[in-house]
Order: structure tokens, then sequence, then C-alpha cells
């Protein structure tokens, strides 16, 4: 495995803590950071928050639920490692809404996820990829596409408690007859605990 001077060689996790411990690569700045094997599961408790819009609206209900995150390590990439999510779930209870339980759609197949050592050589950028369901008391949905969670400020693998992530973009959920009902804007959506 090669090492480039300058940059940071990290891992592709998610918001995951590690079970096992893996390669060690070194900064420009001297400092390492551990890394998991390819093949490694980590696993990282989360709250996370979205704001549901029904469609055409704003200012619809806050969504606050707590759940946990599965990624499996992959394999090194430029400045980094990949990663896939293999779990995803998050619930609560919501006024206005009801229970509320998001899940990993394993019926498709989001891009690579990605941890990846940022030019200044502080922190890493942190790109999770996923597409959901998402249950409103009793009634299904799905993402209309890919969901990214992002965070460019990740200061070590696993990420540490208080590591935010927002929505890359907004997030269109589908009804079971294909029919935008709800937008969550984009922001923050999730939070290391």
């Amino acid at each position: 495995m090669s090492m480039r001077s300058g940059k940071l060689l990290g891992i592709t996790a998610m918001t995951l803590a590690v079970i096992g411990v893996g390669m060690v690569f070194t900064m420009s700045t001297q400092a390492a950071v551990a890394v998991p094997a390819p093949g490694t599961i980590c696993v990282k408790l989360a709250k996370m928050g979205h704001t549901f819009n029904p469609v055409g609206t704003i200012g619809g209900v806050f969504a606050p639920t707590t759940g946990s995150i599965t990624a499996r390590v992959g394999s090194q990439i430029s400045n980094g490692f990949a990663f896939s999510v293999v779990d995803f779930t998050s619930t609560g209870t919501v006024t206005g809404l009801g229970s509320v339980a998001f899940s990993l759609d394993k019926t498709r197949t989001p891009s690579t996820s990605t941890f990846i050592g940022n030019t200044s050589g502080q922190d890493s950028t942190q790109r999770i990829n996923v597409f959901l369901n998402v249950d409103v008391n009793g009634k299904k949905y799905r993402s209309a596409g890919q969901v990214t969670l992002l965070s460019t400020s990740v200061a070590a693998f696993p990420p540490p408690s208080g590591t935010a992530y927002s929505l890359a973009s907004k997030v269109q959920l589908l009804d079971s007859t294909g029919k935008v009902a709800f937008d969550l804007p984009v922001g923050q959506a999730a939070t290391i605990l």
C-alpha cells in the first residue's frame, strides 16, 4: 500500500464504532489515524432529526429519532477509503406524525460511501450514501433518490461523539403510488452519540 506525502489515508466508515483494529496511516502533520481493515463491520449510535414538509409546503413537523448505522469497511481509494452501509435504523414517536421509523432500502444500490482526508490536512470528509424506507404511523414511503449524509469535519475514525452530518440535498419521500408526499430539507440531520 503506498503512502502519499501530505495526504491522509483515512477510512470510510460511516458514523461507526470499530469492531477490531486494522492499519495505521500517518498524516503530514505526523498524527496517526487508526483505521479498521477492509471487511471490518463498524457500528455507531446516532440521534437524527428531519423536518417532514408535506409536498408543496414549508415549516412541517420536526421528527427526532434515534438509532444506529452499520457499515462494512471497503477498499482503499485515493486519499481515503470506501465503505458500504449494511444497516440503518432510527425510530421515534413524533407529535403530529405518530411513530416514525427509518430503515435501509436494500433493494437499491447507492454510490460508494467515502471517508477522505481533506487537502488542508485537518479532519476528513465523510459522505454516507443510502436509499431509505420510512414508515410514518403505518404508512410506507421510500426516498425518491439516493440520500447523502455529509460531514466535512470528521476528526477521527470512528467519528467521535458530537460529529454532525447534514443532508447534502433535499430528500423526497414517495408514497406507495410513486407520488411525492414529503420533502425533507437540506441541513443538519444526524449527530453521533
